[in-house]
């Protein structure tokens, strides 16, 4: 009789602080059978978390609050009908699964759903043991980490092609310098009426709007200066058209109407054709 008293005060105080540590961690014990596809018993805080009562929690009602499902442990990775069915045929000790679920007020949570897969003498399964736990806030706290590290991780990219675009500018900006200097060079060098002055001219011009949008990839990479400068906005617009129409297929004509009578404006050549540009195309 004392031994038979001792286990079970033995018994009741195990009993004690099972349900002291499932209300701490405010998770729901539930028993799931197998072969009649039955909760036999599921714990009284499950109307708290999911919105209905024990009674009337059955598998095909958890099943329809399912809105997605990341299997996690032995099961990572697998859709949860292979998760189910490995569980059931005894190929897994230990069921994992995160949920996300709305519950029956509308609540959308983060459900942890985890079991302990009961077997018979022959080693048959036939129940799971487990608690069913609201994760929502770690869950959550989780996906904004990731979107940070990801973020992170988008800015070291960019940074990198911004750093190697500047490098490109640079160089090809010295280039244009030597182009440009010896185009000018040839242009002293050639008579106004000689054929081949306005192909000189172009190589200049062409050269010119080559080293505008040198200057605009060294300010996008953070490697150039804008120059502010008194422009003739008309006059910006005429020798740009070739570049603002360089985005529209062939068949759309740009027809202009611009007023020579405005007054100057200090602004930088690259930034202000890369404004027009977008009003542009938009």
């Amino acid at each position: 009789m004392s031994d038979s008293g001792n286990s079970s005060e033995t018994w009741r105080a195990a009993e004690t602080v099972f349900r002291q540590a499932v209300t701490a961690a405010r998770a729901v014990p539930y028993r799931r059978e197998f072969k009649t596809h039955t909760y036999s018993f599921v714990g009284e805080g499950i109307e708290e978390l999911l919105g209905v009562g024990a009674a009337e929690f059955t598998p095909a009602l958890w099943g329809s609050l399912i809105l997605e499902s990341r299997p996690r442990g032995e099961l990572a990775g697998k859709p949860l009908e292979q998760a189910i069915g490995e569980a059931r045929q005894g190929l897994v000790n230990l069921w994992t699964v995160d949920h996300r679920i709305r519950d029956r007020k509308g609540r959308e949570k983060w459900i942890s759903d985890s079991a302990v897969i009961l077997r018979d003498a022959a080693g048959i399964p036939y129940a799971a043991t487990g608690i069913l736990q609201d994760i929502t806030e770690r869950t959550l706290g989780e996906e904004r980490q990731r979107l940070i590290e990801a973020q992170a991780f988008e800015n070291r990219r960019l940074e990198s092609l911004c750093s190697l675009a500047g490098s490109f500018a640079h160089d090809f900006n010295n280039l244009l310098v030597s182009i440009l200097g010896f185009a000018s060079l040839a242009l002293e060098e050639t008579p106004a009426d000689s054929p081949i002055h306005e192909y000189l001219v172009e190589i200049e011009r062409s050269s010119a709007r080559a080293a505008t949008l040198t200057r605009r990839l060294l300010y996008y990479a953070g490697s150039g200066r804008g120059v502010v400068e008194n422009l003739d906005l008309s006059r910006l617009i005429a020798s740009s058209s070739s570049l603002f129409e360089a985005s529209f297929p062939r068949h759309v004509a740009m027809y202009y109407s611009l007023r020579h009578d405005l007054p100057p404006i200090e602004a930088d050549a690259s930034q202000m054709q890369q404004i027009l540009s977008a009003l542009i195309t938009n």
